[in-house]
């Protein structure tokens, strides 16, 4: 059972990128999830000013439904969305699919931005996906220069927690 134990291990490293990193990128993880917070929300905004045919019924859901909520279901939206979510992301994108894609796109720029794009789709209506593209730029450098996923992590929880957070004082 310990030998089982230990492959299994060894291979969610291997393929989910769940490995220590040098501490530096914790800091720099920090620093970025704070810039990206308020880079994102202001493309999008910039976006929409200038496009405003295009919909954000994704976030006007959002608002909705932490707007409506009483204080535990709002603890419940801040875990989910501020820890959960991100991590989720994270060994999705930045870990099975970046893994993945090492094995078949060897320039690490293509991939880089390649995962980034896909991570941005996925997010789904268009100044979303603008908006966030640069974070997922910034976190798949971070996955490519500490080869783990834990920076990404704690930058994109940052940028959510703070997100969800300003959506809760709003409402």
């Amino acid at each position: 059972m310990k030998n089982l134990l230990a492959i299994l291990f060894r291979f969610l490293q291997n393929w989910t990128g769940l490995r220590s990193h040098k501490r530096q990128y914790f800091y720099i993880a920090w620093a970025g999830g704070l810039i990206s917070f308020l880079w994102s929300g202001k493309i999008a905004e910039w976006f929409m000013k200038f496009f405003p045919s295009f919909s954000h019924e994704n976030l006007d859901v959002l608002n909705d439904l932490v707007a409506s909520a009483e204080n535990e279901q709002k603890t419940i939206i801040v875990v989910a969305l501020g820890i959960v979510v991100p991590l989720l992301e994270e060994l999705a994108f930045r870990g099975i699919l970046w893994r993945f894609l090492e094995h078949t796109i060897s320039v690490v720029m293509i991939r880089a931005v390649l995962v980034a794009m896909i991570f941005s789709i996925a997010h789904q209506e268009l100044p979303h996906i603008i908006g966030v593209f640069p974070l997922a730029l910034f976190l798949s450098w971070l996955r490519f220069k500490s080869n783990s996923i834990w920076p990404g992590f704690v930058a994109h929880s940052i940028n959510n927690l703070l997100s969800v957070l300003t959506l809760m004082s709003a409402a």
